[in-house]
C-alpha cells in the first residue's frame, strides 16, 4: 500500500525526529544549470518553519518567501513579486519538511506499480494535492528512500544522494529536468546546518524586487509622476525590423515606464540617470536613451544592446 511505501522512507530518514526537532535548515553548495547556456556557481538554501525560504545561486536565480510575500529573480528576466496562487506555489516548493516526508504535500496517495525511474527500480505512487495537481512519486525498492517525482506541467525532480547530518538523513544532491523546454539544473550541497542561529536577513526581500513590491498608493503616485516625466516618450514606436510598424509601445503602468512588445515579454525600465538613459530590470544589457530634436521633442529612442560577441544599436522612431 502507498502508506507502507511512504512509511519506509520516513523510517529511513528518521522523519519523526526530524519533524519534531528541526525548525530551520541552512545548506551551502554548488549548482549547475542549462538554460540557453551552462551556468555554474555557488548556491545557498535557507529555510525556517516560521521565517520563510530562500534560494540564491550564482546563475542569477533567486526565489523564496517570507511571512508577507514571495519573489522570483531569474537571469535576463524582470523580477517578480509573488502573491496568491504564485505565493502558495513557492511556499510548497520551499517546504523543507517534504524532504523528511514527501507525502505531506498531498491529500491522496495510491500505490501503482514497480517501475524504473532514472535507472533505479522504484515503487511508483500516484499522488494528488488538495488543489487537484497530480504527480507520480518514486521510492527506491532497495532502500525505501524517496527518489523523486514527475507529472504533467511540472519539472521532473530527481534525488541523487542522501547524507546523514546530526542523526537526520537529508538529500545532498538533486536535479530537475523540463523536457518541453530542454532545461536542466542540479544542486550539490556540502555544508548542512540544522537549526542555525536565526537571522531575518536571510528572508528579506531582494533589492532587485523592492521596486515591484510597492503599495497601491505608492504605485498610483509613481504613475502620475512618470506620466508627466515621460510625456514625450509614451506612445507607439517602430524600428526597421517592425514589419507592421508600431511594434513597440511605451506606457506607464504599475509604477513603471514599460516598453510593451507584440507577442513578447515587456521591459520594465529603471529611473533615468543623469544622461536620461534607462536600463531594463532583469536585462541590464539593454540601455534606452531618448533622443530629442532641436525643438526638444523626443523623435527617437536608441537601444544599446551589449552582446557576448559584439554590441549593437537599435533605433526606434515614431
Amino acid at each position: 500500500a502507498a502508506e507502507e511505501i511512504v512509511a519506509r522512507h520516513r523510517a529511513a530518514v528518521h522523519a519523526e525526529e526530524a519533524l519534531t526537532r528541526v525548525q530551520s535548515v541552512s545548506m551551502r553548495g554548488e549548482s549547475e544549470s542549462l538554460i540557453n547556456t551552462v551556468r555554474k556557481g555557488a548556491v545557498t538554501l535557507d529555510w525556517d518553519a516560521k521565517g520563510g525560504f530562500a534560494w540564491n545561486d550564482d546563475s542569477g536565480l533567486a526565489f523564496g518567501h517570507n511571512a508577507e510575500l514571495g519573489w522570483r529573480v531569474a537571469p535576463r528576466g524582470a523580477p517578480a513579486v509573488l502573491r496568491g496562487a504564485q505565493l502558495d506555489e513557492v511556499r510548497e516548493v520551499g517546504d523543507v519538511t517534504k524532504l523528511f516526508d514527501p507525502s505531506r504535500a498531498y491529500s491522496k496517495l495510491e500505490s501503482e506499480r514497480v517501475t524504473t525511474f532514472e535507472g533505479r527500480p522504484c515503487y511508483a505512487v500516484a499522488a494528488e494535492t488538495t488543489s487537484g495537481t497530480r504527480r507520480t512519486l518514486y521510492f527506491e525498492v532497495a532502500s525505501g528512500l524517496y527518489a523523486g517525482h514527475d507529472g504533467e506541467d511540472v519539472a521532473m525532480w530527481t534525488v541523487d544522494s542522501y547524507k546523514e547530518f546530526d542523526g537526520v538523513l537529508l538529500p545532498t544532491r538533486w536535479s530537475t529536468y523540463e523536457p518541453d523546454k530542454g532545461e536542466r539544473a542540479s544542486a550539490t550541497f556540502h555544508e548542512v546546518e540544522l537549526n542555525p542561529a536565526s537571522s531575518e536577513d536571510r528572508f528579506a526581500i531582494p533589492e532587485a524586487v523592492r521596486p515591484f513590491a510597492r503599495s497601491a498608493e505608492e504605485i498610483e503616485q509613481d504613475n502620475a509622476r512618470l506620466s508627466e516625466l515621460h510625456a514625450g516618450i509614451v506612445g507607439n514606436w517602430r524600428s526597421e525590423s517592425d514589419a507592421e510598424g508600431n511594434g513597440s509601445r511605451m506606457v506607464v503602468r504599475d509604477g513603471f515606464l514599460v516598453m510593451e512588445r507584440d507577442e513578447r515579454d515587456p521591459f520594465h525600465l529603471t529611473e533615468p540617470d543623469e544622461n536620461g538613459s534607462m536600463s531594463a530590470y532583469g536585462a541590464d544589457y539593454l540601455v534606452f536613451t531618448p533622443k530629442a530634436g532641436e525643438d526638444g521633442t523626443v523623435s527617437a529612442i536608441e537601444i544599446y544592446v551589449v552582446g557576448e560577441l559584439r554590441d549593437t544599436l537599435v533605433r526606434l522612431e515614431r
